[in-house]
């Protein structure tokens, strides 16, 4: 991902999984109304707005990793439920 500070993806209804990797700079990420089903983050210390809006067949991603994360959107997912204690930053 290198300098990549922000990165949309709407209704691309043709991702299945994501794998965000090394994306050091990497600040905003709206994947929206995609059809996404999973996502895993590897080294993205610096994100702090995630979007996944209208992904209907989501499962329940580890966002473990994103520590410094102040902005979650999932609204019209799949996921019923989640443990906002590992988000010490979240708005």
């Amino acid at each position: 991902m290198g300098d990549v500070k922000e990165l949309t993806i709407h209704n691309a209804e043709i991702l299945n999984g994501v794998k965000m990797i090394k994306g050091p700079a990497l600040r905003s990420l709206d994947i929206s109304f995609s059809g996404l089903k999973n996502i895993e983050f590897l080294d993205c210390p610096a994100l702090e707005t995630l979007i996944l809006e209208g992904n209907k067949k989501m499962n329940k991603p580890d966002f473990s990793s994103l520590k410094g994360l102040k902005k979650l959107n999932l609204a019209k997912t799949t996921i019923q439920e989640m443990d906002f204690s590992v988000f010490p930053h979240l708005e």
